[in-house]
């Protein structure tokens, strides 16, 4: 399709240069000559879901779903040490040389879905977002000539509104792929759509826009499958062409059917992500931070935005590089620059040490599964905004700290169960762990001491 627009574009414009109209004719001329080309393009359009219509009506085969991934399997500490100075005063402090990598200021961003009355309107994270209804194909069984039936019967209706309302959006609002996604449930879930036209209208949809996703059943459900271009854990997969497609709506099916091809070569895989998510509309919240310091009882306010907080849980949970890379919401930011920076008048070690401080002394340490049931990395806003955290959380705030305010490059550090923070200095790392409580630079915890944490450099 793509291929299909460029050409039509240099056709015009060797019409142009090579012709000399007068203003009417000229005018007229490009109205025929779009009218052709919209009509051209809508029978390449045809003969595409035509094709794809044949591909579904072949055999579907049979694919077992494939266990979760887990990121780390050794367990986590249920309480935070504490630091024991006669117990660790002796040891060698953990360093070792790192690749040098120049910092990179994050961009700041300019700064739940619920359907309000049905019929295209709805919440979209403080939006009203007011789309106009569609006529959607009956799914009347769970079957392949039922799906099959249902392409054929919705690429014949008029989509054309519908997909660039959506594409105006995803660009007005700056979706990301998943984002775009919650756009596209938020306005099925509006139109009170059957279970079964819900699921296969968001693939028709989804598929439209140029996403690589698949519907796929089994003898009860139908379910919609996508793929990403990272890996993502704890989700339910299905191998396809040597292609993880990940169930991203509907029950927990053990086994489905589905077919092997793509609707278009053009078509790809979702990109989760953090470095674009969308933009809300801000409903600002505060984080009341209190901690003592250098004989000085500190408060901070620092707001986040609850919007962009209840995005973020949707997203599924991959690799802790994305969350320690992951641009900071500028508010959030720019409370920290304004209320903690002013305070941060010490040596570098003395400053590296003071947000360990606060942060050993400000948020509250649990696992993952007693505040959530599950493995949840948070990203720097989520930890401000849920009451406590675990390993990672708090090595990715503290990393978001030392980076923006003490402009020092920092990596994460990957240990079995663990994770804390390494601060480069003259080219080395020394260990910085916002877990460890009352621990300062260089502390390393008595389990850890023998332990070659993996560096993760981002």
């Amino acid at each position: 399709m793509q291929t299909y627009n460029k050409l039509a574009l240099i056709l015009w414009m060797m019409i142009v240069s090579m012709a000399s109209f007068a203003d009417d004719d000229f005018q007229k001329s490009f109205e025929a000559f779009a009218k052709d080309n919209q009509n051209s393009m809508q029978g390449f359009v045809n003969n595409l879901d035509q094709e794809f219509v044949q591909m579904l009506e072949q055999n579907w085969a049979e694919f077992q779903a494939m266990p979760p991934l887990k990121r780390d399997k050794a367990p986590k500490p249920k309480v935070a040490p504490r630091y024991t100075p006669h117990i660790n005063e002796t040891h060698k402090k953990q360093s070792a040389l790192v690749e040098e990598i120049p910092f990179v200021a994050i961009e700041k961003l300019s700064t739940s879905t619920e359907v309000l009355h049905g019929l295209g309107i709805f919440d979209f994270y403080g939006h009203t977002i007011n789309l106009p209804t569609i006529e959607v194909s009956p799914v009347k069984s769970v079957s392949q000539e039922s799906l099959s039936r249902f392409w054929l019967a919705q690429s014949e209706f008029d989509n054309v509104g519908i997909i660039e309302q959506l594409t105006s959006l995803k660009h007005k609002l700056a979706l990301s792929d998943w984002a775009c996604w919650q756009l596209i449930q938020g306005y099925l879930s509006s139109l009170n759509l059957a279970s079964n036209e819900r699921q296969a209208m968001a693939w028709f949809l989804l598929t439209k826009l140029g996403y690589k996703v698949k519907v796929a059943y089994d003898s009860d459900d139908i379910v919609l499958l996508a793929a990403f271009e990272q890996t993502a854990y704890e989700m339910t997969y299905f191998v396809i062409n040597g292609v993880r497609y990940y169930q991203i709506n509907g029950h927990k099916l053990k086994g489905v059917k589905t077919y092997h091809g793509e609707y278009s070569d053009n078509n790809e895989a979702l990109n989760l992500a953090f470095d674009k998510t969308l933009k809300t509309k801000i409903e600002p919240r505060a984080r009341h931070i209190s901690y003592h310091w250098d004989n000085e009882n500190i408060e901070l306010s620092i707001p986040y935005d609850v919007q962009r907080v209840q995005y973020l849980r949707t997203i599924p949970q991959l690799d802790l590089e994305f969350y320690f890379r992951a641009p900071i919401d500028g508010i959030t930011l720019n409370a920290f620059k304004q209320q903690l920076l002013p305070k941060l008048k010490g040596s570098q070690e003395q400053n590296i040490n003071h947000l360990l401080s606060l942060i050993h002394q400000a948020f509250p340490y649990a696992i993952d599964e007693l505040q959530f049931g599950e493995e949840n990395y948070l990203l720097f806003e989520e930890t401000l905004h849920y009451q406590a955290s675990d390993c990672e959380d708090r090595s990715i705030l503290f990393a978001g700290l030392v980076k923006h305010l003490l402009k020092t490059q920092v990596i994460g550090l990957d240990y079995p169960g663990h994770i804390a923070a390494g601060v480069v200095i003259k080219g080395a790392y020394q260990v910085a762990d916002p877990t460890f409580i009352g621990a300062a630079l260089g502390d390393v915890m008595p389990n850890y001491l023998k332990t070659i944490p993996v560096q993760i450099i981002f």
